[in-house]
This record gives structure tokens, C-alpha cells and sequence, in this order.
């Protein structure tokens, strides 16, 4: 942040009675929290789809689901799915962290700029902390809770059975926010600092000076935002419920033709009773 003042071609006022400045203050305060709420999305839809590669394993490898020896499942395969679903669900919250900067410096000026850096900073440095601080209480909590189990294996009572519920719970939002949007927010407030910095020489000497080159980064955060929904966002749940009920008749055909065949056997016992009377 004192680099940034230093390096750009104006005295900086980053005064909150500066309308210009409370108003980057608010967007800069706004995009840790829009950028937590993409990774643990993000986090969500790459469960999602092992679940599905999991459930599908089990389906179609013979005796993966019973565990029989020398059947071995294709690990690889998760592996690729959480690689590219690394690689694919960080180009929204990146391209936010890239391209805010221009878009605000460029399309209103280096006070705007400075003020967001403030927000970013202020807001996103608590926001770390709680995530990280929350998301190790919860996981803890669940270990905590499968010590008790342990000691109390049997004659447990119906509420500690709901308060490990509860726990459990718990640590499906603490993993990614102490493991994933937590420390991904550090990342955004350097990423964001380093952006800034790089411009700092091409912003104008006085507000509104460079609005005209603001719109080029503007419009092709937009049109990567529309494209990146269209292809990685937009069905994605409706895709992921389709695939469990594909997976779900492909399970329950067995055991319909058992039931068909057990009918079939009986209906010949009867017959054949009935023929030998």
C-alpha cells in the first residue's frame, strides 16, 4: 500500500469524505467476500463430481464395493478431477482479483484505487482470520466428538448421536474455509497490492483522466465472467442430479432381476406343486 502511494503520479487524499474514496472502500470491502463465496462454491462442485466418480466406480468395477482382494479402483481418475477442477474453478475468483484493479483505476482514478486497497485489506485480513480460526473450531469439534464415540462405544445416548450429526455438519464448512477460502484470501489481498502496483504509473494525474481505457478491462472481465458461467457454472447441478439417478438405476437393476427371478422360481414351485396334486 505505501509503495502503491509512492508510485502513483498524485498526491493521494484517502480521505473517507472523499465520495470517490468511501466508494472504493465499499467495493474493496465487498470482494473478499465474493471471492470466499467462489472458492467454497468452488470447493462444493469438486466434491460433487468425485462423489459421482466414486459412485461410479463402485457401479461398474465388479467387487470394488465388496472390497474383494486384487480389485483395485482407478485412483488416477480422481486424482485428474481434482487437478482440473483446480485448475478450472480459480479462473472466475482470479480473474476478479487480476482485473479489479484496472477497472477501478483506470475507470475512476488512483483515489478509488487506494480506497479499495484499503476495503480489500481491512475486510479481507478479518475475514482470513475468522475462516481459518471457525474452520479449525468445527473440524476440531468432530474429532473431539469421534474420541467420545470411541470411549463411549456402546449405550450411547440419542443426543450424543445428534450432536456428532451436528459436528459433522460442521466440518463440511470448516474444511474449505480453514483450507481453502482462508487462505486463498491472502493470495487475493497480495495479488490485488501487486496489480495495483504494476498500474500505478498508467493512472491518470486526476479522476476520470483514464475512463475511456477503464472499459477495456471492464468489458473483458465481463464477456471471461459470461463465458466461464456458461461452460463450468450454469447446469452444473441439474448435470450432477442426472448423473446420481442414472447411478441409482444402474444399482437397484440387480437387485429388481433378483426379485424377478426369485418370483419366476416361485411361480415354477407352485406350478409344479399344483401338477403333482
Amino acid at each position: 500500500m505505501n509503495a502503491f502511494v509512492k508510485d502513483v503520479p498524485v498526491t493521494l487524499s484517502l480521505q473517507l469524505t472523499d465520495p470517490l474514496v468511501l466508494a472504493g472502500v465499499v467495493v474493496g470491502a465487498m470482494l473478499p467476500y465474493l471471492f470466499g463465496a467462489f472458492t467454497m462454491l468452488s470447493v462444493r462442485k469438486a466434491a460433487d463430481a468425485i462423489i459421482v466418480e466414486v459412485q461410479d466406480q463402485f457401479a461398474n468395477i465388479p467387487g470394488l464395493l465388496e472390497g474383494k482382494e486384487g480389485v483395485k479402483p482407478d485412483t488416477k481418475k480422481c486424482v485428474d478431477n481434482c487437478t482440473i477442477a483446480s485448475v478450472k474453478e480459480m479462473i472466475l475468483p482470479g480473474l476478479i482479483a487480476v482485473m479489479m484493479p484496472p477497472c477501478v483505476g483506470l475507470l475512476v482514478g488512483a483515489n478509488a484505487l487506494g480506497g479499495m486497497l484499503v476495503g480489500s485489506i481491512s475486510s479481507g485480513f478479518m475475514l482470513a482470520v475468522m475462516m481459518s480460526n471457525a474452520g479449525g473450531a468445527w473440524d476440531n469439534a468432530k474429532k473431539f466428538m469421534e474420541i467420545v464415540q470411541q470411549a463411549k462405544a456402546e449405550g450411547q445416548p440419542a443426543s450424543m448421536v445428534d450432536q456428532y450429526k451436528a459436528t459433522v455438519v460442521g466440518d463440511t464448512v470448516g474444511d474449505p474455509f480453514k483450507d481453502t477460502s482462508g487462505p486463498a484470501l491472502n493470495i487475493l489481498i497480495k495479488l490485488m497490492s501487486m496489480v495495483s502496483l504494476v498500474i500505478a504509473p498508467l493512472l491518470g494525474k486526476e479522476d476520470w483522466n483514464t475512463v475511456g481505457f477503464g472499459f477495456i478491462p471492464l468489458v473483458l472481465m465481463i464477456i471471461v465472467s459470461y463465458v466461464c458461467y456458461k461452460l463450468y457454472w450454469q447446469g452444473f447441478d441439474d448435470k450432477i442430479a442426472a448423473q446420481h439417478e442414472a447411478l441409482e438405476q444402474i444399482n437397484t437393476k440387480p437387485a429388481a432381476t433378483e426379485a424377478t427371478e426369485e418370483k419366476k422360481s416361485g411361480e415354477a414351485v407352485e406350478l409344479l406343486a399344483t401338477a403333482a396334486n
